[in-house]
């Protein structure tokens, strides 16, 4: 697989992608929304059982890592 640097990314665009690779996988329709202030929520599916709430951050350096990706703390 190729090296991809996604710190290139603005952070809209990494949102983006992420909600395309979620869609992708999931297979549903995900909603996104503008830049700004949006109460912590990225991306969302919901249907009248289910929400799902997404938030992309885009860090540059993780104090550690996992197997399931960067730990904040």
């Amino acid at each position: 697989m190729p090296d991809y640097d996604f710190q290139q990314l603005s952070p809209y665009d990494l949102e983006i992608l992420a909600r395309d690779l979620l869609q992708a996988h999931w297979g549903v329709r995900i909603e996104s929304f503008k830049t700004g202030k949006d109460g912590g929520i990225d991306l969302r599916y919901a249907t009248a059982t289910n929400k799902v709430i997404v938030q992309v951050k885009h860090l540059t350096k993780c104090l550690n890592q996992n197997r399931n990706g960067c730990i904040l703390s």
